[in-house]
C-alpha cells in the first residue's frame, strides 16, 4: 500500500508580509476608493438593490496603448463587505444586435475574451507579480484565472485556468446597453502580504460593431489588458484580511481498498492559523478529476477546531476516487457556520498498491557507489491488510548470483529488510516481493561520482561537497567551483571540448551542462525545443539522451545536468521531465539532473522531474534600498526546494530591468550585503548548494557583485562539513522585536558547531540564541570578534545583517569583512580617474537602457561611432557607454560583454565620436585597447577635433602595441572629439574588442 506522491504543494499565507509593504513600496494615493457597506445585493443583473444607489458611477475608459477616450463608453460602481467584492458594470453599445457571444455561458471557458466581455482585474499586492482576473460576456458567462510572473521581465504571465473562486455573474440586456452584476470572494485570493490599496482595473472588449475596440479604465501604455503594473490604486475601505490567512499543505497518506473494490485515500491536512488571532475553524474539500468533474466529497467541520495564532494541526481527511491518476483537491478552510476562509487547489497524485517496497537506504537512486563508506541496503515493505492476510510477507533478493529468500515478520502492516552489499559483486539487483519488483544498483568507480547523504548534502568521490558558483564562464577564482552553462551544440564531443578547455583555466572545475544534444544543421533544438516538451519524452528523445550520455557521462569534469529553465512559463508538462530524470539516471547513474523553477508552487508540481531542486529566486532589487518582493522570499524557496530531498538555489546576482514596475521604481544591482544575505538565508535554512544568475546579465559590472560572491565563496570552503550535514534542531531563537522572518540554523560537526543566523528585516533586531552542549567562547566569522556562550548568547543585527558563529578561530590569513568592503571601497575609486571629464562609473542597467533610446544624462557625453556589435545581452543599450564605467581590462572577462567596444566585422576603419556637455580645456586622451588571443588590433589610430564644420588632426598614433595607449595634448579647446581607427591589426577575432575604456584629461572652463 503506498500512499500520495504531492504534485503541487501549498500556497503560504503569512501574516508577517503585512509588515514588508510599507518597506517595499512607499504608500501611494490610491485612485479610487472602494466603500465598505455591510450588506451585498442579489446578483441578478439589475442592479436595484439599495446597497447600489448611494455609489458613485465611475467612468472615464481609454482604448488601450493610447490615451483616447473609448466610443462606447463603460462605467461601474463598486463596494466590498469584508467578506465578497461587488461591482455592477454598465457597457454602452450603439449596436445591441450584433453583440458577440460564441462562448454563451459554458463555464470557464479560456476563449471568453473573444465575445463581448468585460475584464475584471484585481492585483492584490503591490508587487504586481500575482494577480487575478475574471471575464464576463454579455450572456453571463464567467471566466477565471490567476496570473503569475512568469520572470522574464516582460509583462508575460503564465495563467492558472484551475483557479476557482466561486464568483457569481448575471447581466442583464438593454436597448442601448448591458450591464453585470457581480460578486468575488476575497477568500479565494492570496493575500498574504496584501494591505487596504490594491490595483484594480477593468477592461472591456468590444466586437460589436467594426473595428473592434478595447478599452480600460486605467491608461495602459500597450494594447492589452494585461498590465497590472499600470492598473490604477484603489484603496479597500475598513478592509479586514487576516481572517483569510491560513496555511494548508498536505502530508503523506495512505490509500487502501475496501472488499467492494473502493479505493479511499485517508490524508492528513497540516492547518496553520496565520491570522493572528484565536480561531473556530474546519475544512471542506473536493476531489476532481482532469475534466473538472466532482468525483467526492468531504466535510470536518463540527464540532469545529480550535486554532492559536501560528500554530500547526492536523486534519484528517478522506476522499474516494474511482482510479490510480493525478486529481485536484479543492480545499476550503471554513468557519463553524460553513464560511469560507480560505481556499485553495492542491493537485495529488493517488496511487493504490496492495503491497508497496519502498527503499530507505541508500537514499538516492537506489545506487551503491564506490565511495560510500555504508553499503547497506534497507527497504521498507507495506501491506494493504484488506488484500494481504498473514504475519509474515516473502521477500526475494536476486542478482550478483545470490539468490536470497526470506519470510519477514510483520508489524503493523510493515516489514523491514536490510543486507550489507559490501562484498557482493558490482552489477544490478532486484528486490521483489509479490507482483513489487525494485531495482538496486551497486556500480563501479568512477573519478568525479556524484551522491547525496541522508543529510541532502553531496558527496564528490565520497568527499562533502557545496556546489557554490555561477551561471556562466568558468573563473579561476578558488572562490567558486561549479559553473553552470546553457552552452549547447550539435556534437556531443562539442562538450568533450569545452570540458577539456575549461580545465586548462580550471583543473578542478565542475560543470553543469545539459544532457540534451541533437545533430541537426541549426541551433537552438528542434527534437528538444520547448515545444516538444507537452508529452511524455518520446523514443527519440530518450535515444538521443543516451547516445549523449554515453559521450559525456564519464568525464572528469562533469558535475550535473540541468534538464530545465522555468518549465512552468513554457507550458511543459511535469511529467515529461521526469521521464527525462528516470532517463538520465538509468544512461548515467553517476551525475544527478536538477530542475529549475520559477515558480513557488511549481517546486513540488516540477520535483520528480529532478535529483535537485534548485530554484531561481529573484527578489528583484529596485531603487533606492527596497525590493519587489520580501528578501525572505529566499528563505521560503530554499524551504520549499529541500521538503523534496537535496536542494540548491539560484538566488540574484544581477541587475534587474522589470517591465512591470513604473519608475521611479527602477531594478538595481544588489549590494554587498545583500549578497551575502541571500546566500546565508540559504544556508540557514539547510539548503545544500548555491549557483548565482549570472555572470553575462548584467552582474561582473557592478564591484560589489564579484568581490561579495567571491568572499562568500572562502566562507563555504571554510564551513563546507557544516553545510552539508543536517541541522541540531535543539537550537532555539527570540527576537526583539519579533520577526517570524529571522532565519537561524545550528549545525554540529563532532564537538564543534556553526550558527548561521540573517537578519531578512531592514530594521535592527536583537536576537538570542539557546542550545545545548556548546562551547564556551564562539568566534563571529570575518567580524574580528568573539561571544561568550552559556547555553546559548544574545547579539545585535543591523538591517539586513548576518552572523556566522563557529567554535574554531578562521584560519590564519582569512580575509575579514572589514578588509573586504575596504578592497570594495578601493575598487570603486579606481572606477574614477581624477580630471577625466567623461567618467560615469557603472550605470543602471535601466540608464544604459534610456540612452539606448536616447536619453541621455545631461551629465554624460554624447557618443556615437562607425559601427557596435551587440550581443543578446545588450541588444536595448548602447555599448558605447560601456567605455566611460571605469572598468578597463586587457584581456576578456566575465564582463567583456559589456565593458568593451566591438565595432561590426566588416567596419575595418571604425571611428568613435565623442561630444562633451560643454567646452573643456583637454590636455590628454587615454585609451585602453582589449587584448584577444594574444592581438591588440588598436594598430593606427588619430584623434580629431571638429572645429567650424571640418575635422581637424591633434594626434596620430603608429604601430601600437599597448593596453594602456596615452595621447598628450597641447590644452586643445573643444567639445567635439573624434577617434579614428586607420588600421587594424590582422589575426584578431571579428568581431573583436577593440577598447574597453576612453579616458579625457582635463578641465571644463
Amino acid at each position: 500500500m503506498k500512499g500520495m506522491k504531492m504534485q503541487k504543494s501549498a500556497v503560504f499565507l503569512f501574516a508577517a508580509f503585512v509588515w514588508i509593504i510599507g518597506a517595499l513600496l512607499p504608500a501611494a494615493s490610491a485612485d479610487l476608493t472602494i466603500p465598505h457597506h455591510r450588506q451585498g445585493p442579489v446578483i441578478d443583473g439589475k442592479g436595484d438593490d439599495p446597497c447600489w444607489q448611494n455609489l458613485p458611477w465611475h467612468r472615464g475608459f481609454f482604448k488601450l496603448g493610447i490615451r483616447t477616450a473609448a466610443s462606447q463608453q463603460t462605467q461601474f460602481k463598486v463596494f466590498h463587505d469584508n467578506w465578497k467584492l461587488y461591482l455592477l458594470i454598465e457597457c454602452r453599445e450603439s449596436d445591441m444586435k450584433s453583440l458577440v457571444c460564441r462562448t454563451g455561458t459554458a463555464a470557464n471557458d479560456q476563449n471568453r475574451w473573444k465575445d463581448d466581455s468585460v475584464e475584471i482585474n484585481l492585483v492584490p499586492k503591490q508587487d504586481a507579480r500575482n494577480y487575478y482576473k475574471w471575464i464576463v460576456n454579455s450572456a453571463g458567462g464567467i471566466s477565471e484565472t490567476a496570473l503569475e510572473d512568469d520572470n522574464t521581465g516582460t509583462n508575460n504571465f503564465k495563467l492558472d485556468w484551475s483557479f476557482r473562486s466561486g464568483s457569481e455573474a448575471k447581466t442583464v440586456l438593454n436597448p442601448d446597453s448591458w450591464t453585470v452584476e457581480t460578486a468575488i470572494p476575497l477568500h479565494a485570493l492570496e493575500l498574504g502580504g496584501a494591505d487596504n490599496v490594491w490595483r484594480f482595473n477593468i477592461g472591456r472588449n468590444r466586437y460589436a460593431g467594426k473595428p473592434r475596440e478595447l478599452s480600460s479604465f486605467s491608461p495602459l501604455s500597450w494594447p492589452k489588458h494585461g498590465l497590472p503594473g499600470e492598473f490604477r490604486l484603489a484603496e479597500l475601505q475598513d478592509l479586514k484580511l487576516n481572517k483569510f490567512l491560513w496555511k494548508t499543505e498536505f502530508q503523506s497518506g495512505a490509500v487502501s481498498r475496501d472488499k467492494t473494490g473502493k479505493l479511499t485515500a485517508d490524508l492528513t491536512v497540516q492547518l496553520t492559523n496565520e491570522t493572528g488571532d484565536f480561531m473556530l475553524a474546519g475544512i471542506r474539500a473536493g476531489l476532481y478529476d482532469k475534466k473538472d468533474g466532482l468525483i467526492s466529497s468531504f466535510t470536518n467541520l463540527y464540532p469545529p477546531r480550535s486554532f492559536t495564532f501560528r500554530k500547526m494541526r492536523p486534519v484528517p481527511l478522506k476522499l474516494s476516487f474511482p482510479a490510480n491518476g493525478k486529481y485536484t483537491v479543492r480545499l476550503a478552510v471554513v468557519r463553524a457556520d460553513g464560511k469560507a476562509l480560505s481556499a485553495r487547489n492542491h493537485v495529488l497524485e493517488l496511487n493504490y498498491q496492495p503491497v508497496s517496497v519502498t527503499v530507505k537506504k541508500p537514499v538516492y537512486r537506489n545506487c551503491i557507489f564506490a565511495t560510500m563508506p555504508d553499503k547497506r541496503i534497507a527497504a521498507e515493505i507495506r501491506v494493504d491488510p484488506q488484500a494481504y492476510n498473514g504475519d509474515t510477507i516473502k521477500i526475494e533478493f536476486t542478482g550478483g548470483g545470490k539468490n536470497i529468500t526470506r519470510e519477514l515478520p510483520l508489524k503493523d502492516n510493515k516489514a523491514l529488510f536490510q543486507y550489507d552489499m559490501k562484498e557482493l559483486p558490482d552489477g544490478t539487483y532486484y528486490l521483489k516481493c509479490g507482483s513489487e519488483s525494485v531495482k538496486l544498483r551497486k556500480l563501479p568507480y568512477l573519478k568525479g561520482e556524484v551522491w547525496f547523504g541522508e543529510d541532502g548534502g553531496t558527496r564528490v568521490d565520497g568527499k562533502p561537497f557545496v556546489p557554490y558558483g555561477w551561471a556562466g564562464g568558468v573563473m579561476r577564482d578558488p572562490a567558486f567551483n561549479v559553473f553552470s552553462t546553457g552552452f549547447g551544440a550539435t556534437r556531443s564531443e562539442a562538450f568533450l571540448n569545452w570540458f577539456a578547455a575549461s580545465r586548462k583555466v580550471r583543473p578542478d572545475v565542475k560543470l553543469i551542462t545539459t544532457p540534451f544534444c541533437e545533430k541537426a544543421r541549426t541551433f537552438p533544438f528542434k527534437i528538444f525545443n520547448y515545444t516538444e516538451r507537452k508529452n511524455r519524452l518520446t523514443a527519440v528523445q530518450r535515444e538521443l539522451i543516451a547516445k549523449h550520455l554515453a559521450v559525456i557521462g564519464k568525464d572528469p569534469s562533469l558535475f550535473c545536468y540541468n534538464g530545465s529553465d522555468e518549465p512552468e512559463g513554457k507550458d511543459n508538462i511535469p511529467e515529461w521531465y521526469s521521464d527525462v530524470r528516470d532517463a538520465v539516471e538509468e544512461f548515467d547513474p553517476y551525475h544527478p539532473i536538477l530542475i529549475l523553477n520559477e515558480g513557488y508552487s511549481e517546486i513540488g508540481e516540477y520535483a520528480r522531474g529532478g535529483d535537485v531542486r534548485m530554484p531561481d529566486c529573484y527578489v528583484n532589487f529596485l531603487e533606492p534600498d527596497t525590493s519587489r518582493r520580501p528578501l525572505y522570499t529566499v528563505s521560503h524557496y530554499t524551504r520549499k526546494a529541500r521538503q523534496y530531498g537535496p536542494g540548491w538555489l539560484m538566488p540574484q546576482g544581477f541587475c534587474w530591468n522589470l517591465g512591470n514596475v513604473q519608475p521611479p521604481k527602477i531594478g538595481r544591482p544588489p549590494t554587498f550585503d545583500e549578497m551575502r544575505n541571500q546566500a546565508w538565508q540559504v544556508f540557514a535554512n539547510d539548503g545544500k548548494g548555491l549557483v548565482w544568475y549570472a555572470t553575462k546579465e548584467w552582474s561582473w559590472l557592478y564591484d560589489q557583485i564579484p568581490i561579495a560572491s567571491s568572499y562568500i565563496g572562502q566562507e563555504v570552503k571554510l564551513l563546507t562539513e557544516y553545510i552539508v550535514t543536517s541541522p541540531d534542531r535543539s537550537l532555539k531563537v527570540r527576537t526583539e522585536p519579533e520577526d517570524p522572518n529571522f532565519q537561524a540554523m545550528l549545525k554540529r560537526v563532532g564537538n564543534k558547531i556553526a550558527l548561521f543566523a540573517v537578519n531578512t528585516s531592514r530594521d535592527p533586531i536583537q536576537a538570542k540564541f539557546q542550545f545545548e552542549n556548546g562551547p564556551k567562547l564562539l568566534h563571529v566569522l570575518g567580524e574580528e570578534r568573539t561571544v561568550e556562550c552559556s547555553g546559548g548568547f544574545s547579539d545585535r543585527f543591523a538591517p539586513l545583517e548576518t552572523h556566522v558563529y563557529i567554535s574554531d578561530a578562521p584560519p590564519e590569513g582569512f580575509e575579514t569583512l572589514r578588509q573586504c568592503k575596504a578592497r570594495l571601497a578601493a575598487a570603486r575609486k579606481a572606477r574614477f580617474t581624477p580630471e577625466n571629464l567623461i567618467g560615469s562609473g557603472p550605470l543602471n542597467r535601466q540608464t544604459y537602457i534610456d540612452i539606448g533610446k536616447g536619453r541621455i544624462p545631461e551629465n554624460l557625453p554624447v557618443l556615437t561611432a562607425s559601427s557596435q556589435h551587440r550581443t543578446a545581452f545588450t541588444q536595448n543599450v548602447n555599448t558605447l557607454y560601456f567605455l566611460l564605467d571605469g572598468l578597463r581590462p586587457e584581456k576578456p572577462d566575465q564582463n567583456s560583454i559589456y565593458n568593451a567596444w566591438m565595432p561590426q566585422p566588416k567596419d575595418r576603419n571604425p571611428w568613435l565620436e565623442i561630444r562633451l556637455p560643454k567646452e573643456a580645456e583637454v590636455r590628454e586622451f587615454r585609451l585602453f585597447a582589449m587584448r584577444e588571443k594574444g592581438i591588440i588590433q588598436a594598430e593606427d589610430l588619430a584623434i580629431q577635433i571638429r572645429r567650424d564644420g571640418k575635422w581637424e588632426e591633434l594626434a596620430v598614433v603608429k604601430n601600437n602595441q599597448a593596453h594602456r595607449i596615452v595621447i598628450p595634448l597641447q590644452n586643445v579647446r573643444g567639445n567635439h572629439f573624434r577617434i579614428v581607427f586607420s588600421k587594424l591589426r590582422s589575426g584578431g577575432p571579428r568581431p573583436g574588442r577593440l577598447l574597453s575604456e576612453v579616458e579625457i584629461i582635463g578641465a571644463y572652463r
